[in-house]
This record gives C-alpha cells, structure tokens and sequence, in this order.
C-alpha cells in the first residue's frame, strides 16, 4: 500500500482547475484546451488516493511532505515533480480529520510560499504559483476557520494578478472566485484585530488589484466580489458596497464620454471600441449582480 501511495502521488494526473502547462518545447504557457482523458483519469486517481489516504494517513502524510522537502533541498527539484506532489495533496483534501489536515497544509503552504522566495526564474515561480493556488484552492474549510491564513492567501492572489506570466492571472481569478464562494461569509464580517470588514478594504483599493488584469479576468474578479456582498445581511450595507464596486468602470466610462464631446474620433480608437464592448459587458454583470444580491435579500 505504502508502495502504491508513491506511485500515485508521482503520477498524479492534472486536475481542471490547473490553467498552466508545460508545451512541447519545454516552455511554461496557458492551457487552451482541456484534455478529457486526463479529466478522467485524474477523477479516478484521486478517488483512488482518498481511498488509500483513509487506509493509512500518517503514510499519506509522510510521503507527501517528504517529497515537498526534497523540493526545497533541490534534491528532486523539477516541474513534473512539484505539479504531480501539489495535485495528489490537493486530491485528498477532506480525508484525514481536521486537526490533522490543518498542521497538514499549514507545513504544505508555508513549505510552497518558501519555495516560491528561493527559486529564481520566471517560469518557475509561475508553475510554483499554479501549484500554491491549487493547493489552497482545495480546503475551504481551513481557510474558514483560520481568518488570517485567508487573508494572506487573498492577498497573495491579488499579487499573482499582477504577473503576466501566461495563465497565472487567469488561474488567480478563477482561484479567488472559488474560495470566496465557500468563504464569503468571512469577508464582510469585522475579524478580530481589524477596523472594517476586508470587502470595503477590498473596494479601497479596487484601481490597483485590477490594474493589470484584462477586461474577462475582471468580470471574474467582480463576480468574486459580488458574492462577498450578498453575504452581507445589511440592506445599506450591500447598497453602498454595490455602488463603490460600479464606481471604476463608470468613471472609465464619463470620461470616455467627455472626451468624444470634444471629438467624436476618439470613439474610432481601437482601445476605446474595445472598452465599449467592455462597458457593455460591465452593465450585463452589473445587473446581474444586482439582481442576484438583492434577490437573496
């Protein structure tokens, strides 16, 4: 069985959620098409590894972060190594109990976080990155009950969506919005030690988190955060919230109109049709929000 535990957690096949992928030239890019074989196979496996991990978990464990170790040594250092390990600790989370899972993925994220400080190259912090928000993307139930673990793995996010690195906004945006919907809850609370809840630190600083994002990675980003607001249970609250969220594009948007005012060429420009096009889009997510908010009134 001990046996079996290596062999799968070396060969674990790649789960949907993983946006980054090595090509044929050796070259870390985005994925562009999803391969259903290895969907499948990757289902099978981890159904396999639980099975394995509720037989033994201290083995799981051993294993698991033994490997790790050797990736911080350099010993066993390389992408296929370190995806393969990510994906199997990602695959079996809910099967050990939670006390145990937690000292688990304390040493697993802080482990990764190190190994992303100390390995130098872009494309190797890209595919660390992938693997650090696939990891924390799987255990929402950590995530809920230790508050400032959340937080540093949000704000972490939000630094990935600053990487142009082919893939890691898309899979930071992707990965924000699947933790908030298990977690939103917890983002318009006041936590301990903190003046306001961290949605309204959030929309402070919205300009800069988004600055760098291309305009479908932000409806992913705003879809996040309209689910932080519908957790909110007050009313006003949920109002002034929407309307700080609105703010940016529709600044973006009277300014376009106050410069086709002097010039209706301005509208000709390739990056203002693009953002008309956008526009369009923020009005269809604005709506929808709204109406979804306000309908779990």
């Amino acid at each position: 069985m001990s046996k079996l535990r290596m062999l799968m957690i070396c060969r674990m096949a790649k789960p949907e959620e993983v946006l980054i992928v090595e090509d044929e030239n050796g070259n870390i890019v985005r994925e562009t098409m999803k391969d259903n074989d290895v969907l499948v196979q990757y289902k099978i496996m981890r159904e396999t590894l639980i099975y394995l991990s509720h037989l033994d978990h201290e083995d799981t464990e051993k294993q698991m972060l033994k490997k790790l170790s050797k990736q911080l040594s350099g010993e066993d250092w390389n992408w296929n190594n370190l995806n393969t390990l990510c994906w199997a600790i990602g695959s079996i989370s809910g099967s050990m109990m939670e006390e145990q899972e937690n000292r688990f993925l304390v040493m697993v994220i802080r482990d990764l976080l190190n190994l992303c400080e100390i390995t130098k190259g872009k494309d190797n912090k890209a595919v660390i990155a992938s693997n650090i928000m696939y990891v924390v993307g799987q255990y929402p139930r950590f995530l809920r009950a230790h508050w400032k673990f959340l937080k540093t793995v949000v704000n972490k996010l939000f630094e990935f969506m600053h990487e142009t690195h082919p893939g890691v906004q898309d899979m930071a945006c992707d990965t924000f919005l699947k933790i908030v919907q298990k977690c939103k809850r917890k983002f318009v609370i006041v936590q301990v030690g903190e003046s306001e809840p961290f949605v309204s630190e959030l929309l402070s600083g919205l300009p800069t988190t988004v600055a760098d994002l291309e305009p479908h990675q932000i409806h992913t980003f705003y879809e996040s955060v309209g689910h932080m607001i519908q957790a909110e249970s007050d009313l006003q609250k949920r109002d002034e919230y929407m309307q700080r969220l609105m703010d940016l594009p529709y600044q973006q948007w009277v300014e376009i109109i106050g410069q086709a005012h002097q010039s209706v060429d301005f509208l000709k420009d390739q990056d203002v049709i693009k953002y008309k096009c956008c526009k369009f889009s923020w009005d269809i997510l604005f709506i929808s929000n709204f109406s979804y908010i306000f309908g779990h009134a």
